[in-house]
């Protein structure tokens, strides 16, 4: 019965006609007459007979108007995208190059150089909680992986090579063209913002 009131209420916004929908178990009826915009051209009729003396429902023109307005409304809202991040960025304080690009259907981020070693800092991936790749260079490690569109705002992993550990993530491009990266645990999320490497 909601399909068929929600096929009326549509035809009715969109074709700018009258429809007379009639409920049932067993018949539907639906009258939708068209109103044509030029005078004297013949209106456009949609009929689904029903039992006779069935009682029926009309909708109103403002309230299909309404209906119209939420779908048009909740498509836009669906069709929103995130920001795009691709390229090359500067981590907080200017310590590393990561390059932001696709990785198939998602993006994800390694570092491509690191512009500032710390004395005495490991230059291999030493924490990363598989031991096979504890002797992969820091340089070309993932950090940012399995990013996807979230609509304002891009959803992931991020993986910080000093604990060796991960956390869920999100991206987002600023208004001046930084990048905050935020690290969540529970529903704090929080981080530093990189800028675009020129």
């Amino acid at each position: 019965m909601f399909l068929g009131m929600a096929a009326a209420l549509i035809f009715g916004v969109f074709f700018h006609d009258t429809c007379t929908y009639s409920p049932s178990h067993l018949h539907r009826a639906l009258l939708c007459t068209e109103d044509r915009d030029r005078p004297g051209e013949q209106s456009a009729r949609i009929v689904w007979r029903s039992r006779p003396g069935e009682r029926s429902m009309t909708t109103s023109r403002t309230f299909r108007a309404a209906i119209g307005v939420a779908i048009l409304t909740g498509t836009a809202a669906s069709a929103s995208a995130a920001t795009p991040v691709t390229g090359n960025w500067l981590t907080d304080e200017g310590k590393a190059l990561v390059r932001i690009e696709p990785c198939g259907k998602a993006i994800c981020g390694r570092i491509v150089k690191v512009l500032k070693q710390e004395p005495g800092k490991p230059t291999t991936d030493i924490a990363n909680p598989d031991p096979s790749k504890r002797g992969n260079p820091i340089e070309g490690t993932f950090i940012l992986t399995g990013f996807m569109d979230a609509g304002s705002i891009w959803k992931g992993r991020i993986y910080n090579p000093d604990s060796g550990k991960s956390y869920n993530a999100r991206l987002a491009k600023n208004p001046d063209g930084t990048l905050k990266v935020e690290g969540c645990v529970a529903f704090l999320c929080r981080g530093p913002t990189w800028q675009p490497a020129r």
